[in-house]
């Protein structure tokens, strides 16, 4: 009987310190409830622009190291305005490495050093032909399209750039200077030459003089066709309204006939 005693005694204890025991672990774990949260930083516009992927780098097609050291002979080659040898190495990489588009580009700019842009034309088209999100031969090739006063296929080729890679400051400058000087789109190219400016900023580079000039510039001539747009409009809204009161008139007048 006195066995059965300290049998029921023990498995009440442990059932005490167990129900204990959560209820206190149920106060830890709500005073850790009441704890604040870690702040989730949340990215701007810009920010998440600046760090959008590079889509033409991700896209490096395998090649053998063979080819590799072809390619930075040719490259050596290139910087040392060797155009003939140059073109010849090229050439040959891209029959070794039909997939890579830099000897093409590389090919591009030879031709446009040797001022044959009809050719470097073509070239550009091939590394986008090899790889559509080659943003340095979209950007080279709408430079040239500018160039030959087709401003609509420049554009479509600067923003072909900018969608391989948003984050591209000099295709987006290029695109905010064909915008302002030879389509008239003002206001599209102060938003562009503005987020080269925030662009560059979260780069570490300080605004240049030039570009700040060119904002200046631009939001004074925006603001002031605004005005001119407001003022034209004016009139026009007027005259719109006194008509509509004219025509409720003689409706109301044709009912009391």
């Amino acid at each position: 009987m006195l066995s059965i005693n300290r049998q029921c005694f023990f498995v009440l204890m442990v059932g005490a310190f167990l129900v204990t025991g959560c209820q206190t672990l149920d106060n830890e774990l709500a005073e850790k409830d009441k704890l604040p949260l870690e702040p989730v930083i949340e990215l701007t516009p810009m920010e998440k622009l600046h760090q959008s992927p590079n889509n033409y780098l991700l896209s490096t097609p395998d090649i053998t190291p063979d080819v590799v050291q072809r390619f930075k002979l040719a490259l050596l080659s290139v910087n040392n305005k060797e155009w003939d040898r140059a073109k010849e190495q090229l050439l040959a990489v891209t029959i070794a490495a039909p997939t890579l588009s830099g000897p093409w580009l590389q090919l591009g700019d030879i031709a446009v050093e040797e001022l044959a842009k009809e050719h470097a034309i073509a070239h550009y088209q091939q590394a986008i032909y090899v790889n559509e999100l080659n943003y340095f031969a979209h950007n080279r090739l709408a430079t040239l399209l500018r160039e030959k006063g087709e401003f609509e296929q420049a554009k479509a080729h600067y923003e072909k750039a900018l969608t391989a890679w948003p984050a591209f400051v000099t295709a987006r400058q290029n695109l905010a200077i064909l915008l302002d000087i030879y389509m008239g789109q003002q206001s599209a190219a102060l938003k562009e030459y503005e987020t080269v400016a925030a662009l560059s900023a979260l780069n570490g580079q300080s605004e240049s003089r030039q570009l700040k000039g060119w904002i200046a510039d631009l939001s004074r001539r925006v603001a002031a066709q605004e005005k001119r747009e407001q003022r034209l409009a004016a009139p026009l809204k007027t005259s719109m309204e006194y008509s509509s009161k004219n025509d409720t008139g003689r409706e109301q007048g044709e009912r009391h006939e």
